[in-house]
């Protein structure tokens, strides 16, 4: 999104958990398969992000270990 909706959408008070917007800032209803989706989604995102963290954990630590 560019910097003007972003800016746009602050300034508007907190979505409830059922609330999004669309492309010209009205409100639309999430149905519980697009809930359930953005939910995996994120979860995706996290695990990815924690499984790249423990991946250079490993290579660090094996890079230490040689070091020593």
């Amino acid at each position: 999104m560019n910097k003007k909706t972003l800016k746009a959408r602050a300034k508007l008070e907190p979505l409830r958990e059922d609330e999004e917007f669309d492309e010209n800032l009205q409100l639309v209803f999430l149905t519980d398969a697009q809930k359930e989706q953005i939910r995996l989604d994120k979860q995706k995102e996290i695990y990815r992000q924690t499984m790249f963290k423990f991946s250079l954990m490993r290579v660090r630590a094996k890079i230490s270990y040689y070091a020593f």
